[in-house]
């Protein structure tokens, strides 16, 4: 254990094992550890940083290493660590509070020499990066209905062979998708049907509605509990459904006793990352931006703008026209961590002041529409359905290009005594006293006190203690009491 007790730990396993070098055909982590010596490391580990994140598809751990036995002189960069570590402050979940992390070494760097010892970092990954890399996808998907959800499942097991280390219940069922890979890694098949397809279930337009009008917007990511396919607001609806999510508070000893000391959900330190920020939200189109299809077979009929320049952006013999969104309207459709809209004073920046309505366009995204030429049905109507297929590709992109813009657009990086139990995704209560003078009585600050999910975080271990670091991010603020 370590001696302070809010940053207390139990470290079962720190260690390193050699042997043959893996086969891309096999499951790693499985070969890894029926095989070769393992060796303990504790003793020559002076710390290490172990990062998860919703934005990332594989978590990743640095260790810093202090060698006075030559090990490096064994070092290959295809090492396995394994670590197995619980914090003080942890709760039981499903590995008891534990972090369990096997991982491959990718990367030997920052090697420097200290008298009769090297100093130097073992850069590590899930082994199924290295599957990523190595493995190809020529594979056609979707047949009878196959929806996104079979084909993260066949690239999980058939190519980044990760066996037992995703949960059915956390690869998210949606709507039917069709394609051919063509010899795309297996990371590449998967980003390529997260802003194609909805939810099968939930909030934004229910099973009965068009595909344009329901959530989409998908992300792939692995946290403690392993690899996840989830939409984004399934993500928050996890955590708005969670009664009693843990809960840290930013403690000042000026306040009054309402916000009193706890030991392990004390918050050390609180940055605030961009409070406002209207060129970059406008730049990258978080405001409004448009979605544009292009019809290959037919280009006439694509939802192209009028060249030129000018204010005239009406299509040019187009059957599709572009398909504007902006922040509200999103907001609007989505299901939300709180119930506020959170910049209520950027309307100006989303629509034009002529009274239309129209938004202001600042990020254009192509997309290549599904239609054929001369496409018919046996009654003779020559759609076939297609003018509705190519507003929901329109709709559904841009809904999920938006989505994650709208679910950052609030930040927070708080630093806590280190907790394993928690993940990326997971949603927590940040209390942070308003500033005040002169009131008995310590508010909330409402923009940044509440719900936050968790984007990623960093459990950073040294045998003095555990901290961890998190990136809180969400779309909404709490309601004005």
């Amino acid at each position: 254990m370590a001696g302070n007790q809010a940053k207390g730990y139990e470290i079962k396993e720190l260690s390193i094992q050699f042997g043959e070098s893996s086969n891309p055909d096999e499951e790693v982590t499985k070969k890894a550890f029926s095989s070769g010596e393992k060796y303990d490391i504790k003793q020559m580990c002076l710390g290490f940083q172990y990062f998860e994140s919703i934005d990332s598809p594989f978590r990743r751990v640095d260790l810093h290493i202090s060698d006075a036995v030559d090990m490096n002189k064994s070092l290959r960069g295809d090492e396995v660590i394994r670590i197995k570590l619980r914090s003080e402050s942890a709760k039981p979940d499903g590995n008891d509070g534990f972090l369990e992390f096997a991982a491959k070494v990718f990367k030997i760097g920052n090697v420097s020499k200290r008298e009769r010892a090297q100093v130097y970092t073992l850069h590590c990954v899930s082994p199924e990066m290295y599957n990523n890399e190595v493995n190809r996808v020529f594979k056609s998907f979707g047949g009878k209905g196959g929806s996104a959800a079979d084909v993260v499942k066949t690239c999980l097991d058939d190519y980044l062979l990760a066996g037992k280390k995703y949960q059915p219940d956390n690869i998210e069922d949606t709507s039917p998708i069709q394609f051919i890979s063509p010899s795309w890694r297996p990371l590449d098949v998967i980003a390529y049907t997260t802003d194609k397809i909805t939810r099968s279930s939930g909030s934004g337009g229910g099973k009965g509605g068009k595909a344009s009008d329901k959530q989409s917007g998908f992300l792939f990511y692995e946290n403690k509990f392993g690899y996840n396919y989830k939409s984004i607001d399934r993500i928050v609806e996890e955590g708005t459904n969670t009664k009693k999510p843990p809960e840290y508070t930013y403690y000042q000893s000026a306040t009054s006793d309402e916000f009193t000391q706890n030991n392990y959900y004390t918050i050390e330190s609180v940055q605030f990352p961009d409070k406002i920020d209207h060129i970059t939200q406008i730049r990258s189109g978080a405001y409004a931006s448009m979605a544009s299809g292009v019809l290959l077979p037919e280009v006439t009929k694509s939802a192209l703008t009028a060249s030129g320049g000018g204010d005239d952006t009406s299509p040019q013999g187009t059957a599709i026209t572009p398909r504007g969104l902006t922040m509200t309207q999103v907001f609007e459709k989505a299901t939300t961590v709180e119930s506020e809209f959170p910049i209520p004073n950027s309307t100006p920046y989303m629509f034009k002041s002529d009274g239309t309505d129209e938004p202001r366009t600042s990020r254009q995204k192509f997309r290549i529409l599904p239609s054929f030429k001369n496409q018919q049905q046996p009654t003779g109507d020559p759609s076939n359905g297609a003018p509705e297929a190519d507003l929901d590709t329109l709709g559904v992109s841009e809904y999920a290009m938006a989505r994650f813009r709208l679910l950052t657009v609030i930040k927070l990086s708080i630093q806590i005594p280190g907790n394993t139990s928690l993940y990326a995704g997971q949603t927590i209560k940040v209390k942070i006293p308003a500033a005040s003078v002169g009131e008995k009585k310590v508010k909330e600050d409402r923009i940044y006190s509440g719900r936050y999910v968790i984007l990623g975080l960093t459990h950073e271990y040294s045998p003095e203690g555990v901290v961890t670091k998190l990136s809180l991010c969400r779309d909404s603020v709490r309601k004005d009491k």
